[in-house]
């Protein structure tokens, strides 16, 4: 399954300002558990796809020892 790209949403679609906007990312950025849960959230999706996704090779990707 590719990984496809998210169009960024802009002040027009949200309804919030651009300089709120940035506060809140300034502010999400500066909290430590925001920023492991985030890393967290980004490693299960990108492991999800990698065992999902079929080898290269032709072979399993689930291999057990």
């Amino acid at each position: 399954m590719p990984i496809n790209k998210k169009r960024v949403s802009n002040r027009k679609t949200t309804g919030i300002p651009a300089t709120e906007r940035i506060r809140d990312l300034q502010r999400k950025i500066s909290d430590s558990e925001y920023i492991n849960n985030a890393i967290d959230r980004i490693a299960t999706v990108v492991s999800g796809r990698i065992v999902d996704r079929p080898s290269l090779q032709g072979k399993p990707n689930n291999i057990r020892a």
